[in-house]
């Protein structure tokens, strides 16, 4: 299944490059953390927001597991927590 990991580093950047993305998908992350069956629901929201949202954000014609390894790499190597850069990967 092609999806994003969403961990810190996917979560940090994709916040910084679409702060009010995730928000709008938090119906659709309520409905797949009943689906899951999770004992504590409230800790897998913002997770699956963030993974809906980079699948979402992904280039059409593009692996989602190869966008999402691309930016883990970039926000764990380059583009590092405290010390990141005003460039812009994001495009259209």
């Amino acid at each position: 299944w092609g999806t994003f990991k969403p961990d810190r580093h996917i979560i940090r950047l994709l916040d910084s490059w679409f702060p009010e993305g995730a928000a709008g998908l938090k119906g659709r992350a309520v409905e797949l953390a009943e689906v899951i069956g999770s004992r504590n629901k409230e800790e897998l929201i913002e997770p699956l927001q963030f993974s809906l949202l980079g699948m979402q954000v992904s280039p059409a014609g593009r692996h989602i597991n190869g966008v999402d390894n691309l930016v883990w790499v970039l926000a764990s190597y380059v583009e590092k927590k405290g010390s990141e850069s005003n460039k812009s990967y994001v495009s259209g």
